[in-house]
């Protein structure tokens, strides 16, 4: 099945009962995540989605989400290794 936000949250068959299942529990664990982050934080905080996968929450969270980078995480990766593979030298 493909990750896509379903219409409906109840699958009428298998395959749109799994790809339901599957999209929720990611975008639900998310939103929980987020909220639990702020909650302990507080709200003042930005919050950064990332990554090609995201785009398919982005609709969904219904947050104040900075959603401008797709390639964010890996970027970061790349620092690092750039950092570490100049110091191992």
């Amino acid at each position: 099945v493909g990750l896509k936000m379903p219409k409906d949250p109840i699958g009428k068959n298998s395959v749109d009962s799994i790809a339901s299942g599957l999209f929720y529990s990611y975008a639900c664990s998310i939103r929980s995540y987020i909220s639990l982050i702020k909650e302990h934080y507080g709200t003042d905080l930005t919050v950064v989605l990332s990554g090609g996968i995201s785009r398919y929450f982005k609709d969904y969270l219904k947050e104040d989400i900075n959603y401008s980078d797709l390639n964010l995480t890996l970027e970061g990766l790349k620092i690092i290794y750039d950092k570490n593979k100049t110091e191992a030298t």
